[in-house]
């Protein structure tokens, strides 16, 4: 143990190995069984869908997140597109990417009544594991329930009144805006 350093070899030798150069080709993927709905992401990656709610009243909102992770290259890859929503409508898009994980957050609005199934989605990879090849990645459906009354939310003892909310006494009406 060395005081500055902290474990060194007592026997240390170095050396230069020479060599043959090796040269890499980096080819695309072949465009021989592409799928048309091809994301661009090129590794081995699963498909996991998730929602921030599964009970919401007619007109409120939800937050879907699509992620595809494991190994391999997101960099160019894009996010997933939704597909089968019936009873739902989308707001925006948000999509958060690094080498090897990609997340797509999409909020949605519900617009009827009633059992909602958000289906399957699917993402086109080229998977690189042996045998490589294109592999079309599929997440779980997610059910939700969807109810014509706005869902209460659970309250707080001793919380206090909402200030931004109308409040009629008599003929007079506060509106506070921010």
């Amino acid at each position: 143990d060395d005081f500055l350093e902290g474990r060194v070899p007592r026997d240390r030798h170095e050396a230069l190995v020479h060599g043959q150069a090796r040269a890499l080709t980096i080819l695309p993927p072949p465009e021989e069984g592409r799928p048309l709905d091809f994301s661009g992401a090129i590794g081995s990656f699963t498909l996991t869908a998730r929602a921030s709610r599964t009970t919401l009243a007619v007109g409120e909102s939800l937050t879907l997140e699509l992620e595809v992770a494991g190994v391999g290259d997101l960099t160019d890859a894009l996010a997933p597109r939704l597909e089968g929503l019936q009873g739902l409508r989308v707001l925006g898009e948000l999509v958060e990417r690094e080498p090897t994980r990609l997340v797509a957050r999409y909020d949605l609005v519900a617009e009827s009544a009633g059992p909602l199934t958000i289906p399957a989605q699917t993402c086109a990879t080229f998977d690189t594991t042996p045998p490589a090849g294109y592999r079309t990645l599929t997440s779980a459906p997610l059910a939700l329930v969807v109810t014509s009354v706005p869902v209460p939310e659970p309250s707080v003892e001793g919380e206090r009144p909402n200030r931004n909310e109308h409040t009629t006494r008599g003929a007079r009406t506060r509106n506070w805006i921010a």
